[in-house]
């Protein structure tokens, strides 16, 4: 556990929540030690298979921070952060089943944020989109907006 500072405020926050949804979040394809965990979709070329890390995905977006809501409290700035967390499934149910343990995973792991400088976590979530990126597969995406503060 590492605790943010000005100079790290982004890659130590995504690392901290890429830390708790990796270590929380079970992959119900078994796929065992394999990545599924990103911070962008990883590039797949067509027609190789072998390439692709398989589904569910995770992906968590770069953080970013909103200037505008510096808030000053107890001689400390604090400032609003945000990413995307997004869920990629070839099926319907593990999209609700990620999602729930991701929702879980942060929820039941504040101390560890908290322990890292974050605090005041919402997480809002939007319905599920489908898409057929290629003739072979139909995948269903669940994005949940994460958004954290942060004394800098």
């Amino acid at each position: 556990m590492s605790v943010i500072t000005g100079s790290d405020i982004f890659s130590t926050t995504w690392n901290t929540v890429y830390n708790v949804i990796s270590g929380n979040v079970v992959d119900p394809s078994s796929r065992g030690g394999s990545q599924w965990i990103f911070s962008d979709y990883p590039q797949i070329q067509e027609g190789k298979t072998d390439e692709h890390p398989g589904y569910p995905i995770i992906t968590i977006e770069p953080f970013q921070a909103d200037s505008s809501n510096i808030v000053f409290r107890h001689g400390k700035n604090y400032t609003e952060i945000s990413s995307v967390i997004s869920v990629h499934t070839r099926t319907k149910r593990h999209v609700d089943v990620v999602s729930s343990d991701i929702w879980d995973a942060l929820h039941s792991n504040q101390t560890v944020l908290s322990e890292s400088g974050l605090s005041h976590l919402m997480i809002s979530q939007g319905g599920v989109e489908s898409y057929t990126p290629d003739r072979y597969n139909k995948i269903h995406t669940k994005n949940m907006g994460v958004s954290l503060k942060v004394g800098i």
